[in-house]
């Protein structure tokens, strides 16, 4: 597990009550999770590129192997603090040279470089501007919220996304999510299930190896399918 969903208890102990809030609470999340175990790896080039640990493994990069910091998401997370568009030092002291501290900082840079690249922020980051915007006072650049912004401001950032999260991600539609999320719990999900397809599921014993347990099929076929409403033709799965 890299990180929770939250909804309506938030990750600081608040409880949201804004759909705005749920909003970017979930999709912070799941962006923690997505980023470092999903996007990695979906893109050629990517488990080498996007090191936020060794490849291949959940633990922290050597401190003595400075190999690490030549990739491509340190180079860009190097340049955003060096211009001043991310600033961790609310929760890590040396991200640069530290490795834990890197990964925890990298994940939580690439959320807000997604964020940004999506202008999501700008509508679902609870504080707002004087014109109404979401932004991050403090961490991220409020003139960096916005793909054009990233470019001009972390242009290592704006490649890194382009070349290897825009090809496995979509933006969501604001619309749709406002729908499903509503001030004070509200909102529809529009959630149309899939029609049901009735499956006999035939295990290998544990003792014999690729024979089908006469006892379970037995009482699999004749026991739960005889009671079964569903015509659609059954498949058998042999599960070890």
């Amino acid at each position: 597990m890299q990180d929770m969903i939250w909804y309506q208890n938030s990750s600081h102990g608040a409880v949201s009550l804004t759909g705005d809030g749920d909003i970017q609470e979930l999709f912070e999340h799941a962006l923690h999770t997505i980023h470092p175990w999903g996007v990695r790896g979906a893109v050629e080039g990517s488990a080498e590129a996007l090191n936020y640990t060794k490849a291949g493994s959940r633990e922290p990069h050597d401190a003595n192997d400075s190999s690490w910091k030549t990739s491509e998401l340190y180079l860009a997370f190097k340049e955003a603090i060096d211009n001043g568009v991310f600033d961790p030092s609310g929760y890590v002291t040396d991200p640069l040279n530290d490795p834990e501290q890197f990964m925890l900082a990298t994940i939580e840079y690439t959320y807000i470089l997604n964020f940004s690249m999506w202008e999501m922020g700008k509508e679902f980051w609870p504080d707002k501007n004087s014109d109404g915007d979401g932004i991050l006072e403090g961490e991220w650049s409020e003139t960096a919220s916005t793909a054009v912004g990233v470019l001009a401001e972390n242009p290592l950032g704006y490649a890194l996304f382009n070349t290897y999260f825009a090809p496995v991600l979509s933006k969501p539609d604001f619309t749709t999510l406002r729908s499903m999320f509503q001030d004070n719990d509200g909102g529809l999900s529009g959630y149309q299930p899939d029609a049901v397809s009735a499956q006999a599921f035939l295990w290998s014993s544990p003792d014999e190896s690729n024979q089908v347990n006469s006892d379970v099929a037995e009482y699999l076929t004749q026991e739960m399918l005889i009671t079964s409403s569903f015509s659609d033709t059954l498949v058998p799965v042999d599960i070890s």
